[in-house]
């Protein structure tokens, strides 16, 4: 087992344990509500684990957390999960795209701009939804943290550009 394993330092665990979750959920399209919380309590649990110095505990939470993300996903009725340059995810990111603007068009701030903007009644921006606001966030941090802050199609900016999108819903 990856977490147990004491061959793999704590660093690897940890980007380990948060790709999963976000592979879950981009692979998922998305749109799965409670998927969606896996990401964000992924990241809860990468600031929470520094300041845990037993070793042996954090890797208990790291095991305990991904089964708690594979028990959701099982109750979520095994949604199918495509890989992240799967033809589905591309789809998908082109019916998001609004105004001729692609993911390739927007940049992290433009992103940021969009769920954080307050025009009440407007068609093109969220109108801060805590949930978009909370995936932005986060993959914004973890975009920097691995270096991918210039993919545009990383995992981290497909969620963030698709939960930007004011048309986009969860299920």
């Amino acid at each position: 087992d990856f977490v147990k394993d004491s061959n793999n330092s704590i660093e690897d665990i940890d980007r380990h344990v948060v790709n999963s979750a976000m592979s879950v959920h981009v692979g998922t399209k998305c749109i799965d509500f409670f998927l969606l919380h896996g990401v964000t309590a992924s990241a809860s649990l990468h600031f929470m684990n520094k300041w845990i110095v037993n070793e042996d505990i954090r890797r208990d939470l790291y095991y305990h957390f991904l089964a708690g993300l594979i028990i959701c996903f099982v109750i979520e009725g095994r949604p199918k999960v495509y890989p992240i340059n799967d033809q589905i995810i591309l789809d998908q990111l082109s019916s998001f795209s609004s105004d001729q603007q692609t993911i390739h068009d927007l940049s992290w701030s433009d992103i940021i701009n969009r769920v954080t903007a307050v025009n009440h009644g407007s068609s093109t921006d969220m109108v801060n939804d805590e949930h978009a606001i909370k995936m932005v966030y986060v993959s914004n941090y973890f975009a920097t943290l691995f270096n991918q802050l210039d993919d545009d199609l990383s995992p981290w900016k497909i969620a963030s550009f698709l939960t930007s999108n004011s048309s986009f819903k969860y299920d």
